[in-house]
């Protein structure tokens, strides 16, 4: 994911405000460990 951020950087920056630049790949480890896996599935059932 950190590569795909690097590189689509200046595409991504219309969306997100990067201070800090793209989030290292810990920081996606992080967001990821919090996920509650059987929430994430029903969301996304419900957008698929």
């Amino acid at each position: 994911m950190e590569n795909y951020g690097l590189s689509k950087y200046k595409w991504l920056e219309q969306f997100f405000i990067l201070p800090e630049g793209i989030p290292s790949p810990d920081t996606f480890r992080r967001v990821f460990e919090r996920i509650n896996p059987k929430v994430f599935e029903q969301c996304f059932r419900h957008w698929i």
